[in-house]
């Protein structure tokens, strides 16, 4: 009973650490991905550094929390050692026979099992539980882009699929590197440069 309640405490300890770790690991795919994925704009503004540190930063805090977990780990292991400690001191003091400790360690190696697996069980539910409550929070996401209430819906046999660029213009407020022409007036598309040069 002992290493029941013992067992839940440092599994409800662990699955805190577990929550830390899955959002570490979430953000840091995110950042990898970012900035796989906007490589052309970081390499453009200069800040491989900066993404290099802050995902070195996310990569340092997962370890922490690994380590963590495994720390824990090992804390629920040693209340099995505990328990063949206090048995052991108890042959020394000469209040337990050898007979006792061979029956304590026969009984905890039948017992580890279950308990272990009880465990792991409760663990897992407490990490399923973890994982709804992401889910759940995703779910209940507000989009940042909404429809307006009056808006009309889109039929494509009604609508039809082409689209087309009436009177649309491309410029930049500042010139941009390469968006310059040879006579030094900023460009109001890139086909315009083309065509002046």
């Amino acid at each position: 009973l002992a290493y029941s309640a013992y067992t839940i405490a440092i599994t409800r300890w662990r699955s805190g650490i577990r929550k830390d770790m899955i959002l570490l690991d979430n953000k840091a795919a995110g950042k990898l991905s970012d900035s796989l994925l906007n490589y052309e704009t970081v390499k453009y503004f200069g800040n491989e550094g900066y993404e290099g540190r802050e995902y070195e930063g996310t990569l340092l805090r997962y370890q922490k929390m690994a380590l963590k977990a495994q720390s824990s780990l090992s804390a629920l292991n040693f209340g099995l050692s505990l328990i063949m400690y206090l048995t052991l001191r108890n042959v020394k003091e000469g209040l337990a026979t050898v007979g006792d400790l061979v029956l304590v360690n026969g009984l905890l190696f039948q017992l580890s099992v279950p308990l272990n697996f009880i465990g792991w069980v409760y663990q897992e539910v407490r990490q399923a539980f973890i994982d709804m409550e992401a889910m759940f929070e995703l779910r209940d996401t507000k989009p940042e882009i909404v429809d307006m209430p009056n808006a009309i819906e889109f039929d494509p046999v009604r609508d039809g699929t082409t689209i087309e660029f009436d009177g649309l213009e491309f410029g930049y407020t500042t010139s941009a590197p390469g968006m310059v022409s040879q006579n030094g007036a900023s460009a109001t598309s890139p086909s315009k440069v083309l065509r002046e040069q």
